[in-house]
């Protein structure tokens, strides 16, 4: 997956649609990193990012704002005081209608184009993810089109696992919370950055069940033995 545009929409400190191009990679340069002063976008960039490939999940509810998850319609629109809302709030008091990010990459069957965005016009926002590509073909020799919601969002989970999102895009602005965290802070940061969470439950569950197989393959009165320990 080579990112060759980002095209974000009135989304966080974003007012209109600002594009972003040449984004290629190579083998011997396979990172990009943006730096810029406090309040430049960064964030926002990284942020609108993530929310087309994990939409209002829950990692995007509960990173919003420390030590509370939102509902999609507060993360989206803002909540009290405490969280702006990932629309523009210029775009939104420009009575702007849609709010999203479109990202064009190439792999290795040809080129994709994914648009997640929202359209807004008081009340309940209404949410879309419409995938397109130039190698899927309708039946009829035209490029193929993934509209319904389940199918596109399958189709991002199989090029980039929601688990593993954050990995690849990783703000590192997020280290100074990690330096100044006390120790079990520092463990939690630690696991959310990089995902540990999941793969320490998996191995508990491991080890229990490689407990079991061991208990399971003992002689009765061995199991009787190790039972009364």
């Amino acid at each position: 997956m080579i990112f060759e545009s980002i095209e974000i929409e009135n989304l966080f400190s974003y007012h209109g649609t600002q594009k972003f191009e040449n984004l290629k990679t190579t083998a011997g340069k396979p990172l990009i990193i943006i730096s810029g002063r406090n309040g430049y976008g960064k964030t926002s960039f990284i942020n609108s990012i993530k929310l087309l490939f994990l939409g209002t999940n829950k990692e995007m509810l509960a990173d919003a704002q420390a030590g509370r998850s939102l509902r999609p319609t507060g993360y989206l629109l803002g909540l009290d005081h405490a969280w702006q809302g990932a629309f523009n709030r210029d775009a939104r008091n420009g009575n702007a209608k849609q709010y999203g990010v479109k990202i064009v990459w190439h792999e290795e069957k040809g080129v994709v184009t994914a648009h997640r965005y929202w359209e807004y016009d008081g009340g309940e926002p209404s949410a879309f993810l419409r995938i397109e590509t130039d190698f899927m073909e309708d039946g009829l020799g035209n490029s193929g089109s993934i509209i319904d919601p389940e199918e596109a969002e399958e189709f991002l989970q199989r090029r980039l696992p929601r688990e593993v999102v954050s990995f690849f895009f990783y703000d590192g602005e997020k280290i100074q919370a990690l330096a100044e965290a006390n120790e079990q802070g520092r463990m939690k940061q630690i696991e959310k950055l990089v995902g540990l969470a999941a793969v320490d439950t998996a191995d508990e569950y491991l080890k229990i069940a490689i407990a079991e197989w061991k208990r399971g393959g003992t002689m009765e009165h061995e199991q009787a033995e190790l039972g009364s320990r």
